[in-house]
Formats: structure tokens, C-alpha cells, sequence
């Protein structure tokens, strides 16, 4: 809790599908690509990951990561952090995180070593996956340092897509994460279409 921050080398064949299903989290995720190819979905597109490539996903959008085409040997560095690692004050915060963060039609960005910008992003990306294996002495500082700069990145490609009109939520999001949440607190009872859709207050077609 004290440092939000989580590396971890996704390899696919270990999971089912091989995927990670439907879910949404508070943190923000990146995907680095390592071998094979990553398809990542939410409710506004799709974007594949190739070795080297990487996509940023927003705080609490619905997503689905999966292998493309159900390949195998697909391995990611997936980068879980809190919006408090970024900007280092209340100022920079309000300024540069939370209008990313808050945007409701900023769903996922991709990120490609054919620009140079995004190329050094993707080189701190690596930085911080080696910095948070080895633990060395003031491991910490390294990563906040890094991250935020990576975060100048993102928020540059964003800002253009900041405060645009036709960026409301879609209208399902918040009845389909109720939905979700009543399937992962009861999944071990005897729940069917009619318990979900009253979940969400909706009825069964809909459901």
C-alpha cells in the first residue's frame, strides 16, 4: 500500500484462453510486449502488441488482454501503478493526471518504437521492469523518477483527445461492472441470468 506499484512478467500459456478476461481496475496498466503478439480490447477498440510495442490502458476502463488468434508463447511486462506514483504534489496532479485519468473517451493508448519519443518511453518502461527484479538500494526513487517520466509521454498523447466533446462513458459501462462484480462475489453459488440482471437492475434480454 505504501508503494502502488506492481511489475509482472505475464506469460499467456499459463492462463486460460489463453486470456485475461473481461475486468477493470482503479490502477492503470502497461503492456510491454516481449514475445508473441498481445491483443488488448475494450469497449472502444482493439489494439495488438507486438515484441518491443506497448499499450496504455486508463483507470477503470473495461478491458480483456488475450493471445492473438490463440497463439502461444505470448509474454508481456505488464505495469500496474496508482495515479498518486505520478506528479510528486497536489499541482502537478490536477494538472497533467487527473484529465488523463478522468477522461472518460481516453480508454487505451498504443505505444511503437518506429516514433523516437515513444521509443524512450519504451526504453524506461524496461528501465523500471529491471530496477523493480533487482531491488537494489533506492530501487524506488528510480521507478517514481522514471514513471513520471513516462507519464510526460502519455499525457503529451493524450492532450489532444483531452476535453473533446463525445467522450461520455458509454451508457453499459457501469451496468456491466455491476454485473461483473456480483459474478466475482457469488460465482460459487447457484446464481443464474435472473440474479445478474436484478444485480444490475436490468432485465434478462438485456442482461
Amino acid at each position: 500500500p505504501g508503494f502502488p506499484y506492481t511489475a509482472i512478467d505475464c506469460r499467456f500459456d499459463g492462463y486460460s484462453g489463453p486470456c485475461v478476461d473481461w475486468h477493470w481496475h482503479a490502477t492503470m496498466e502497461i503492456n510491454v510486449g516481449v514475445e508473441g503478439t498481445l491483443e488488448t480490447t475494450t469497449q472502444r477498440g482493439a489494439y495488438l502488441v507486438r515484441p518491443g510495442e506497448a499499450v496504455f490502458i486508463n483507470a477503470n476502463v473495461l478491458h480483456r488482454n488475450e493471445a492473438y488468434q490463440g497463439s502461444r508463447a505470448v509474454r508481456v511486462r505488464t505495469h500496474m501503478f496508482d495515479r498518486g506514483m505520478l506528479g510528486g504534489g497536489q499541482l502537478p496532479q490536477r494538472r497533467y493526471v487527473a484529465p488523463v485519468a478522468e477522461c472518460a473517451g481516453l480508454d487505451a493508448l498504443k505505444l511503437t518504437r518506429a516514433d523516437p519519443v515513444q521509443r524512450e518511453m519504451l526504453d524506461k518502461l524496461d528501465r523500471i521492469f529491471q530496477a523493480a527484479q533487482a531491488e537494489a538500494p533506492g530501487y524506488e526513487l528510480e521507478i517514481c523518477g522514471l514513471l513520471n517520466q513516462v507519464w510526460r509521454g502519455i499525457y503529451a498523447l493524450a492532450k489532444p483527445r483531452l476535453g473533446q466533446g463525445g467522450g461520455a462513458a458509454r451508457p453499459e459501462t457501469q451496468r456491466l461492472k455491476v454485473m461483473l462484480a456480483f459474478i466475482r462475489d457469488h460465482y460459487a453459488e447457484d446464481i443464474g441470468i435472473q440474479d445478474i440482471a436484478q444485480a444490475a437492475g436490468i432485465c434478462q434480454r438485456e442482461c
